[in-house]
């Protein structure tokens, strides 16, 4: 069976409207105008990646955050409202794709007190205190929701084309986790290496970022991160970008 991850890393900064994480650490606050504006973008990419077609099935996962299941939300019923053949299944939420687990109150006294920088730098090398979840451990967690789901669902007998939305709400960050580690895991490339097919940006994953993952009976074909896709290198080398001609292994845009 072939099962796509559509990964967003949907994030807002400085938003003055929000609650104080240390009083309500899981749902912060409603989108702000940026934030809407990401949820058609997403609504918009996904009618562009997948057709409405019988055997097209909808799976659309977020974590526990309010402005993660918006951003889900408002694109499901966006495809739901205007899709006729496609299969829709309800939104879910995991509690498994927040962000590092760990006693809320430390967390965010270090983070205001350290500064966005400095926390993120210790965080990545293992120096902060035990009560915060390793980066390495929040990594291996994060691609075990993902790629471990996507590969289980692909296993499957069938002929069904499944679509899983993922979304996390995270900020932008100088250390590739998450999403980006999840990249990192599988194609082993850094992700803050990838340039903008656009724009030529590249470096830390920012907000309103996508990776899109086809599988196929367990099997990865293709990732793709910033407007461009890699497939897998020949026995067990590092991804390589793919060619245009290569059409077998790429996404088809629609």
């Amino acid at each position: 069976m072939e099962v796509t991850l559509h990964m967003f890393r949907h994030a807002e900064e400085n938003s003055a409207h929000r609650k104080d994480p240390r009083t309500d650490p899981v749902r912060q606050g409603q989108l702000t105008t940026k934030g809407l504006g990401e949820t058609i973008d997403v609504g918009t990419l996904l009618k562009e990646r997948i057709p409405d077609a019988k055997g097209v099935n909808f799976h659309f996962i977020t974590s526990l955050k309010a402005r993660a299941t918006g951003t889900a939300r408002a694109p499901y019923l966006r495809l739901k409202n205007t899709y006729r053949k496609a299969t829709f299944h309800n939104p879910v939420e995991d509690k498994e794709l927040d962000l590092p687990k760990g006693d809320p109150a430390l967390t965010s006294g270090l983070f205001e007190s350290m500064g966005r920088a400095a926390y993120m730098e210790a965080w990545a090398a293992g120096k902060l205190p035990p009560g915060i979840e390793s980066q390495t451990t929040f990594n291996a967690r994060i691609a075990a929701r993902t790629l471990g789901r996507g590969k289980s669902l692909s296993l499957a007998k069938g002929n069904q084309e499944k679509h899983v939305i993922i979304v996390t709400h995270d900020g932008g960050t100088t250390v590739p986790s998450g999403f980006g580690a999840v990249f990192t895991k599988l194609t082993r490339l850094d992700p803050q290496a990838i340039e903008d097919a656009t724009n030529n940006y590249k470096g830390p994953m920012r907000t309103g970022e996508y990776v899109g993952v086809k599988l196929k009976n367990g099997k990865a074909m293709w990732a793709e991160f910033r407007g461009r896709v890699f497939a897998p290198g020949k026995k067990g080398k590092v991804w390589r970008e793919i060619e245009g001609t290569e059409e077998e292994t790429k996404p088809t845009k629609r």
